[in-house]
């Protein structure tokens, strides 16, 4: 795989685990938790989902990692570790430290009282003749968070709030991907985690 210097929205990755860290820069670090990110579309993430569907073992090693290297640096702010992560063999494989909470990091922080599931998904501009979105720049009209008990709950309630979402200008309605993420969150994957 090969990841863009600058950045690249995580074109070619599989099952993907960000945790996050804060650092006071002496040593002290606290854990923001995880998410993962590996619904994709075009090779470009559709959803995010917290906590990961990785086996908890797998997601402890990634962040005492993540931990561990920020602690070892010294970093003093807010930062998040990529990761490819293989579940079925309890393998990782780091990819690089972005330093700075990334706008996706409301998935992770919003950790429900109890086991819970967060969803995190876009609203992207399709369709629309004469208006070609490229490759260098990210086609984001809006974010949906929600939470619920478990993956099924948190799901329902993206679907609904992708149903009930119109996004309108001056000449009208504007086509989305609303029916592309529900199409994805109703595939068989989708409720195994994969």
């Amino acid at each position: 795989m090969i990841r863009a210097l600058g950045g690249g929205g995580g074109r070619g990755m599989r099952v993907h685990v960000e945790a996050q860290t804060t650092g006071n820069g002496t040593g002290g670090v606290a854990q923001v938790w995880e998410r993962e990110r590996s619904a994709q579309r075009r090779f470009q993430k559709l959803v995010e989902t917290a906590p990961s569907t990785a086996t908890r073992n797998l997601v402890h090693l990634l962040l005492t990692a993540a931990t561990r290297m920020t602690r070892a640096l010294r970093y003093q702010g807010a930062d998040s570790f990529a990761c490819l992560a293989n579940s079925h063999m309890g393998e990782w494989v780091f990819l690089d430290i972005n330093p700075y909470m990334q706008v996706e990091h409301g998935v992770s922080i919003a950790r429900p009282a109890g086991r819970g599931v967060r969803v995190d998904t876009w609203l992207y501009r399709a369709g629309v003749r004469g208006c070609n979105v490229g490759t260098d720049c990210d086609s984001l009209l809006a974010r949906i968070l929600v939470r619920g008990r478990d993956l099924w709950e948190a799901t329902q309630q993206a679907v609904r709030a992708l149903r009930e979402t119109s996004v309108k200008n001056e000449e009208g309605g504007v086509d989305t991907d609303r029916t592309v993420f529900v199409g994805a969150v109703a595939h068989v994957h989708w409720e195994e985690g994969k």
